[in-house]
């Protein structure tokens, strides 16, 4: 429980896109249907996407998470049910660096320190679109934070018709990641940006000294931008994934 009681929903910024520009708002705004057993799912299709360009959201939420035990007791020990579903392959997990071969908890340590955790919450698999909503379905995932640039190409093992109607019915919201057309951008405090920051030093090395090493700060350390969707429209934009019924 890595942020259980050195984080508030004061750490947190959220801006939503109106008319007059981006309007301040609170975590209730963007979540009214919040509920402490969600299950959050994060696409990754490389080992570091997520952390980079969506921490601020995994952070806000696993406050939230906090917030409610704590108004229930406290002594308590639990973890959110947040997954990352990470881009990779059999022993190979995908990088901005190439394909690694790494041992469990080189994959896992840096979204630990995000409280994404314990390591059945790490799955990796092929960074396709119809495997990743195959695993989203068999992991009864109900909030979604997907990267804009993951699309349908090329779909190889098109998912049953069934799928499709589950997803409609199970997904909360969606949110699409790193987007060119955000409507949605939250900012970091200091010390929730140390998280981050925490979070980019636990990955592997040349990994890590890569976005240390860029100009100015890590993308995604303080602003994360993201674009909310329709769950069946975005189902819709998958399309191609499923079989017709």
């Amino acid at each position: 429980m890595h942020t259980s009681d050195r984080l508030s929903q004061d750490d947190f910024t959220y801006r939503l896109s109106g008319p007059d520009g981006y309007e301040k708002k609170c975590f209730s705004d963007l979540f009214p249907d919040y509920h402490p057993l969600d299950r959050t799912g994060i696409i990754s299709p490389c080992l570091e996407d997520g952390i980079l360009h969506a921490p601020s959201v995994i952070l806000g939420l696993t406050t939230a998470f906090y917030d409610h035990l704590r108004a229930l007791s406290e002594d308590f020990f639990n973890y959110p049910q947040h997954f990352a579903f990470i881009g990779g392959r059999h022993d190979k997990v995908n990088t901005g660096s190439g394909p690694m071969v790494l041992e469990r908890d080189q994959i896992g340590e840096a979204w630990g320190s995000l409280d994404v955790w314990p390591g059945t919450n790490w799955i990796i698999h092929p960074a396709r679109s119809e495997n990743m909503l195959d695993q989203i379905y068999r992991y009864q995932i109900n909030r979604i934070f997907w990267p804009a640039s993951l699309r349908p190409d090329n779909v190889q093992e098109k998912l049953p018709p069934l799928v499709d109607r589950f997803l409609r019915n199970r997904l909360k919201s969606v949110w699409y990641y790193n987007p060119d057309d955000a409507d949605v951008e939250i900012l970091l405090s200091d010390t929730a940006s140390h998280f981050v920051q925490e979070s980019i030093d636990q990955l592997p090395p040349t990994i890590a000294l890569d976005i240390n090493a860029s100009s100015g700060e890590p993308a995604g350390l303080v602003e994360n931008r993201f674009r909310m969707v329709d769950p069946c429209e975005f189902l819709d934009d998958m399309g191609s994934c499923f079989n017709s019924g």
